[in-house]
């Protein structure tokens, strides 16, 4: 494939649309958010920025232009106006913003805005803590949960931590060389812990937190999209399939930044970071043959905690003029310490005794234009670059970027936007022919440009475009990815959705990096997916809200001319608000993925979901799942139930 056959289809991007996110976010609850990501509506990095946006709700009156960018279906242009607004006038309630964002918007981003009481109507301590518990029946383990709280005094001071229970970890024997397996068995720790201060001309914290920079690619451990500092990290999450509770991988040590005003209206913003953190290792399975570890038995999903530590420093500095523009520089350094000699096969450091990076970033705005750039090199040599403009034209907002990873661009803590195609662990003895590429980084080995495009011509018509071409140049190929969504709003109390997809690739080397047996050296195989999606929205009477969702899909080769995965995909459901702090919704979903002929998946499932606010700012939230094999009615349906409930003081 060569890159001009793309050109048509980027001359034309202008008169399109995009979006952050790509879906309609209507969720309530953060099992809401969970559905979306299972559906495939939301990527992984999607759910997370949602995740955190629930569990700590922006403030319209302080949060950042940036920040108010991360809401769902807010522009650039909408977030603008809010902060032109609030300067006039500072909201008093949350639901101030319906007048600038529209009735659409509003029910998107209501559960993601909260404006504090006044200060003189509350104590100098506030906070919030969560309890969850999920549960599959499908053992007699305990299920897993966890314990969250946020404290905040006088808004500047702050603390938090997270205490979680996993069954199932591995027990290792520590005495030796390497662990020995002794068993299965359930552990409740420590998994997240801070304390934080924020001041207008500096801020430190100490615990656990995240910190990135510019575009992400020199150095970024959090869930922004345009990072600038530390912020602080109270995730957890649950696994694809219900059944336990992951932790990112995070920093631990201190951090802290310093802003400081100097002469023609500059200012110096710099921070400093160091971070000592054990990690643990998920391992699929055990080979009983290694007597060494397994001990002669097979040991499936087992966890190795606190295996290797990782040690790192960085320094970050940028002149400032405003919030908007600035030039910036980062170096970091880091080496990894591991506690066996034992290989690890899921182990994504780079082998060597030291690693590290440094990289200058910059933004610059004018009017209706904001640039953004970053350049990064490892130590190794490898080198990375984007470039990023957004355009906010009347009724639009347009973001043109391009991006360059360099094949030795193995940077452990860089998370730029890219495809994720990018061959990842695999073993060199097996794919000798990718071995150079095989360090588990998606940002890397790859050159193109990406589009996205928001159109509001009216205030019952949205459309968006999401699209992407790149080339990976050690096997000079290249491919696209396009998205389309149009939302309809025509009436007062329905609304419609409609969605299309093409992606075209070259199996030989897309996908998780298999190739497909029906290509030949001589001629590889290539491979296109289409797909489509119709989605309604009502609210037939006020306390009912109903939405429903269809989508499908066709993937084949063009080699063999054949369809190999065919996708249905379809659920319906209906909310009912008893009142403004009560709900009840009940929704069912089918679901058919079929691989060659006979092979895949296909279930239907229903599920209940209440959620109630009490006296005394307590939220309860309860949600019970079955789930029905299609493939094999005899099966017992598979049981699943959560529950959660909230304080906030």
């Amino acid at each position: 494939m060569h890159p001009r056959r793309f050109l048509p289809l980027f001359a034309a991007l202008p008169w399109l649309v995009a979006f952050d996110y790509g879906t309609s976010v209507l969720i309530s609850t953060e099992d809401d958010i969970y559905a979306l990501e299972y559906d495939g509506e939301i990527d992984e990095e999607q759910r997370d920025v949602l995740l955190a946006l629930l569990a700590e709700p922006l403030d319209p009156n302080t949060a950042t232009r940036e920040a108010l960018q991360r809401l769902p279906d807010v522009t650039y242009g909408m977030a603008d106006a809010i902060v032109a607004a609030r300067a006039l006038d500072p909201f008093v309630q949350a639901s101030d913003l319906r007048a600038i964002v529209g009735r659409r918007v509003w029910r998107r981003i209501q559960p993601f805005v909260e404006v504090p009481e006044p200060r003189a109507r509350v104590t100098p301590l506030s906070g919030v803590a969560s309890l969850r518990v999920l549960d599959r029946f499908a053992d007699d383990k305990a299920p897993p949960g966890y314990v969250r709280a946020r404290v905040k005094v006088d808004r500047w001071l702050e603390g938090g931590l997270v205490a979680a229970e996993h069954p199932s970890l591995y027990g290792p024997d520590y005495t030796g060389t390497t662990p020995v397996f002794e068993g299965y068995g359930t552990r409740v720790s420590l998994k997240r812990a801070h304390v934080a201060a924020r001041r207008p001309t500096g801020s430190v914290v100490a615990g656990h937190y995240g910190v990135g920079f510019g575009q992400r690619l020199t150095f970024d451990e959090t869930d922004l999209e345009r990072p600038d500092g530390w912020t602080t990290d109270l995730r957890i999450t649950e696994s694809a399939k219900h059944d336990g509770l992951s932790v990112p991988k995070r920093l631990l040590g201190v951090a802290a930044s310093l802003d400081r005003p100097l002469e023609s209206g500059l200012s110096l913003r710099a921070t400093a970071w160091g971070s000592a953190n054990p990690h643990d290792l998920y391992y699929t399975s055990l080979d009983p043959h290694d007597s060494t570890v397994s001990g002669g038995e097979e040991v499936q999903y087992p966890t190795f905690p606190r295996v290797y530590r990782e040690d790192l420093v960085g320094l970050h500095a940028a002149l400032c003029r405003g919030t908007r523009s600035r030039v910036g520089v980062t170096a970091w350094g880091g080496r990894a310490v591991k506690a066996y000699d034992y290989v690890f096969r899921s182990f994504d450091l780079p082998d060597r005794a030291f690693y590290g990076a440094v990289g200058v970033d910059g933004a610059w705005s004018r009017g209706i234009l904001d640039l953004y750039g970053e350049a990064a090199l490892t130590d190794t040599g490898g080198a990375a670059a984007r470039v990023e403009s957004v355009w906010n034209p009347p009724e639009a907002e347009i973001t043109v970027a391009v991006r360059s990873y360099g094949v030795g661009f193995d940077n452990p803590h860089s998370r730029g936007s890219s495809q994720p195609d990018t061959l990842s662990g695999w073993d060199p003895e097996d794919w000798p022919d990718v071995a150079e590429e095989s360090t588990g980084k998606r940002d890397r080995d790859e050159l193109g440009p990406q589009v996205k495009v928001v159109w509001d011509p009216a205030s019952w018509l949205r459309v968006r475009t999401r699209a992407d071409a790149w080339q990976r140049r050690t096997q000079d190929v290249w491919n696209a990815w396009m998205e389309t969504r149009i939302d309809l709003d025509p009436f007062e109390r329905a609304g419609f959705d409609l969605s299309g997809s093409f992606t075209d690739k070259d199996l030989s080397t897309g996908g998780a990096g298999i190739p497909y047996d029906s290509g030949t050296d001589d001629e590889p195989d290539q491979g296109c997916k289409v797909g489509a999606g119709a989605g309604l929205r009502l609210e037939p009477v006020d306390p009912l809200r109903i939405q429903a969702w269809y989508k499908t899909s066709l993937e084949s080769t063009r080699q063999t001319a054949r369809p190999f995965q065919r996708d249905h995909y379809g659920w319906i459901r209906a909310t009912w608000d008893l009142t403004d702090d009560h709900e009840v919704s009940v929704r069912g979903k089918v679901y058919e993925e079929r691989l060659g002929e006979e092979a895949g998946v296909a279930y239907w499932s229903l599920h209940g979901q209440v959620r109630a606010k009490l006296p005394g700012r307590v939220t309860l939230w309860a949600h019970y799942e079955r789930v029905w094999d299609l493939d094999d009615p005899a099966a017992d349906p598979e049981q699943i139930l959560k529950a959660a409930a909230d304080v906030r003081f």
